[in-house]
């Protein structure tokens, strides 16, 4: 199987769906267990899936729409034909109509929105690589026991970090910037120099920086793309020279306010 054609099974699959019913599913499944680049497709499929359905569940139609719907509906006797002349339905009058273009329309703008969320497909040697360290981050965070500089400013945190040529955030988002600092830490992944702010809110959240430069990653992600690695979330967007991740022991949901 060539890897477009898994591709485009592993963009229709679903989790509750079995591999058993079709031999192909399987075999595309098991080249994404082998391919990290197909693995990491298949995790933003699955991810924009959950949160497509998520949202689509949080949609509390109007009460009485159904009922308002049914009574609005020409009946059969109006629809039948008076003294031998076919009745005359004017479409443009009719409020199911109506009522099925506002859902349809509804579900485009829902649709639209979550597309910006997804991963873009081009340039996906940028992603596997990006998608790597927000990996790397949810695994290094619980790791953290001892910082390398310990304060609840978050300027001298920065100046910290400049002072060891470890990179930082040119700035914070403005919920994020409200939070207390604890620290940092400095390390290198891929041979390139990593910045770890550590954030005190309702929980405690590591913000890691690197430069994009240093990962050779042309493509932007200006909007954050939310992935779950084990207990630990991760939020991850580009701006700039630098890359971001955000990361959280608990749900995305845990840090989508900040951001």
């Amino acid at each position: 199987m060539e890897k477009h054609e898994a591709k485009q099974i592993l963009q229709a699959y679903r989790t509750d769906l079995s591999e058993i019913d079709d031999p192909k599913v399987g075999e595309a499944l098991r080249m994404a267990k082998e391919n990290p680049e197909l693995n990491a497709y298949l995790d933003q499929e699955q991810a924009f899936d959950r949160a497509f359905t998520q949202k689509l569940k949080e949609i509390e139609p109007p009460a009485g729409l159904l009922e308002r719907i049914l009574e609005s509906a020409p009946s059969e006797v109006e629809a039948m034909p008076r003294q031998g002349k076919p009745a005359k339905i004017i479409w443009w009058k009719n409020p199911v109509v109506w009522s099925a273009a506002a859902c349809v329309l509804a579900l485009i703008a829902l649709a639209a929105v979550f597309t910006q969320n997804r991963a873009p497909s081009t340039n996906e040697s940028d992603w596997v690589v990006m998608n790597n360290f927000a990996q790397a981050a949810a695994q290094h965070s619980p790791t953290i026991h001892q910082m390398d500089f310990q304060h609840s400013d978050v300027s001298l945190i920065g100046a910290y970090l400049d002072r060891n040529n470890s990179p930082r955030p040119h700035s914070l988002p403005d919920n994020m910037s409200q939070l207390l600092g604890m620290g940092c830490v400095t390390y290198t992944w891929e041979n390139n120099p990593v910045g770890v702010i550590c954030l005190k809110g309702e929980k405690v959240y590591n913000l890691y920086v690197t430069h994009r430069g240093g990962l050779a990653i042309e493509r932007s992600q200006s909007s954050p793309y939310y992935k779950q690695f084990g207990e630990y979330s991760t939020a991850l967007w580009t701006k700039d020279n630098l890359i971001y991740v955000l990361t959280v022991e608990g749900q995305p949901e845990d840090l989508s306010p900040l951001l």
